[in-house]
């Protein structure tokens, strides 16, 4: 015996979501790695994949990367993902390419990393995944928040692998690294955890909460 699995495809708009989400019926409308597809206002076609859903709330990130970028122009240290540039271009040039519609339904997210004992917080409509959500508790990226955990959908390497124009291609964290101030983690091209000083280029694939 075999089995097939077929893919089928609907159309479904943001405003959809929004209604699902204010009757706390998300869990009814969406399910995790479910994909939407859809442009941004540049034109480029993108997916994002259900991370994790619950009746009033639903995870969303990037399935690959939509840019290739520094986490800092210029090297600053120690790094954080608050004084990150990344976390600036997530923040503007990123939300202004998304479509309105979407913009209008994302949940603003309160964000706490904890750098040379001091703790920053950041409130961002998108953000990198903490190497806590990616790969569960790690003593290399002990800045994350305590409260973190990890994503089911991030179980294995090959569900943490993203790609960068037309290539698999290691992609940024917001976790920076333990015990070096000009380091973050990040993913590699199989899915394994490694790190990389801050002002090199890797893809970016953000998430956002709806």
């Amino acid at each position: 015996m075999a089995t097939i699995i077929r893919q089928t495809k609907e159309e479904i708009n943001w405003a959809e979501i929004a209604r699902a989400r204010e009757m706390g019926v998300l869990d009814k409308l969406l399910a995790e790695r479910d994909v939407i597809r859809f442009n941004l206002r540049s034109g480029a076609e993108v997916a994002v994949m259900v991370e994790k859903v619950e009746p009033g709330r639903v995870w969303m990130g990037f399935v690959d990367g939509v840019a290739e970028r520094p986490m800092y122009n210029r090297l600053a240290r120690p790094v954080s993902w608050k004084e990150s540039d990344a976390r600036k271009w997530c923040n503007t040039d990123l939300v202004q390419d998304l479509p309105e519609e979407l913009v209008a339904i994302i949940t603003p997210r309160t964000i706490r990393q904890t750098i040379k004992g001091e703790e920053l917080v950041t409130t961002d409509l998108l953000w990198l995944h903490s190497v806590t959500e990616l790969f569960g508790r790690k003593s290399w990226a002990d800045g994350d928040d305590p409260t973190e955990e990890q994503l089911p959908v991030y179980k294995t390497e090959r569900d943490r692998v993203k790609m960068w124009d037309g290539q698999t291609w290691p992609h940024y964290t917001r976790s920076a690294f333990s015990g070096n101030g000009g380091t973050f983690c990040l993913v590699s091209t199989d899915g394994t955890p490694d790190d990389i000083v801050a002002d090199n280029s890797r893809a970016l694939a953000p998430g956002f909460w709806i």
